[in-house]
């Protein structure tokens, strides 16, 4: 063997183990000498350990590397609980990681040794956010996360993937992966929320609120101007933002499931976005986002039901949209657009990316049908805000919706 590449291998072993010490050391400083199980010097010593045990074969002296490194520092566990009831076992779990991946460096894996050593170091030195964190979280959100890994992890790989039912419409994976898909923005949409600053206003809500449900978001608004009219342009803003994060989480669903017609979406959408923007910042101007209380975190998004209700809804959207295109051909699916962008965007949106709607229409006629969902959705939710915000917002979203509209279309024509 090469002997630089034998230093360079043990090195990386050495550097495994210096950098989860260095974080072991740091956190365990306060300390007395001699009462902390293990720091920088021990863990570097641990790595080299499992490197030259690697050296010497993946079998039998790796393993005994390990067991010899765990006993060691379980015996040190064991007798610093008999003084100390707050002892972690976090620092024996460590010291067997790091002999492993010092047998890993000298085993040829020297570069995935050193990524998984790093990770681990920034997961152990996030104990005090993840101890925070555990301490906000509600019991119906540890449901959420938990169903939301069930219907992803568990439910989502053993679906076939295959068409079903009338014209072969029905893709039970594909179909799945868009509920998927929709449950996941919005259950991230819900924690970005609950973990902001709630005097960042209403500003804040809408742009988060509109991972969750712009429609939602743009009533919730509506109903604080209505209730506070000084805060009018400020909800007037939020409202825009959320309208906004939906143009884009659109274009970013897309382009996911579809790259190239992501790319022909983008201009459209992006302006429309765009339009959006520069009467936010106008709105924001005009009245600002700190005159307001900040609303309160939306109920729950995920919840089994609903994304059942969700997958019902997109099923029905694939079954008519294929009887359209069978009966009507490719130009049924624009009014098919418009009926769907009445209650939801991404129905249509993720139907028409994901392959199960229009499959004969190319990225051109694709964007058209997206882009008149969105523009139908978006003029539907300025009525919706017009007639619960009253005539504050009325004067606001309404125009907003006609310029954002003509925006999108000037792009489309483009």
């Amino acid at each position: 063997m090469d002997p630089m590449a034998l230093i360079g291998d043990l090195a990386i072993a050495l550097g495994c183990g210096a950098v989860i010490g260095f974080e072991r050391g740091w956190t365990l400083r306060a300390q007395a000498d001699g009462t902390r199980p293990a720091g920088i010097r021990t863990f570097s010593l641990i790595g080299l350990v499992g490197g030259i045990a690697g050296l010497a074969g993946p079998g039998w002296p790796l393993a005994a590397a390990v067991l010899a490194v765990a006993g060691l520092l379980g015996l040190g566990y064991w007798r610093a609980s008999a003084t100390d009831a707050d002892v972690s076992l976090t620092s024996v779990v460590a010291g067997v990681l790091a002999v492993l991946l010092g047998g890993a460096a000298t085993l040829g894996h020297g570069l995935p040794a050193a990524m998984a050593a790093v990770v681990a170091t920034v997961i152990l030195s996030a104990k005090p956010l993840t101890h925070r964190l555990l301490e906000k979280v509600e019991p119906r959100e540890m449901s959420a996360v938990l169903r939301l890994l069930l219907i992803s992890v568990v439910v989502l790989p053993v679906l076939p993937d295959q068409g079903y039912g009338p014209y072969q419409a029905l893709n039970p994976f594909k179909l799945w992966l868009m509920v998927v898909a929709i449950s996941g923005l919005s259950f991230l949409g819900y924690v970005a929320i609950r973990l902001g600053d709630a005097r960042r206003g209403v500003l804040f809500a809408g742009v988060f609120g509109g991972l969750v449900s712009s429609t939602a978001t743009t009533l919730a608004l509506a109903r604080m101007a209505r209730q506070q009219p000084a805060v009018g342009p400020a909800a007037a803003a939020g409202t825009l933002a959320a309208w906004i994060v939906m143009c884009c989480r659109v274009i970013l669903i897309v382009y996911v499931l579809d790259p190239v017609l992501g790319l022909a979406l983008a201009l459209p959408m992006a302006a429309m976005a765009g339009a959006g923007l520069l009467l936010t910042l106008w709105f924001l101007r005009l009245g600002g986002s700190g005159s307001a209380d900040a609303p309160q975190a939306p109920a729950n998004p995920f919840e089994l039901a609903s994304a059942l209700r969700f997958a019902l809804l997109l099923a029905g959207i694939m079954l008519v949209s294929r009887w359209v295109e069978s009966r009507f051909g490719t130009s049924g699916l624009d009014v098919l657009a418009v009926i769907s962008g009445i209650a939801d965007v991404d129905a249509i949106t993720l139907s028409i990316a994901g392959g199960t709607t229009g499959q004969g229409i190319g990225p051109a006629a694709a964007t058209e049908v997206i882009v008149l969902a969105a523009v139908t959705n978006t003029i539907v939710k300025a009525g919706l805000g017009a007639y619960a915000g009253g005539r504050i917002l009325a004067t606001r979203l309404v125009p907003a919706a006609v310029l954002m509209t003509a925006a999108a279309g000037g792009a489309l024509f483009l």
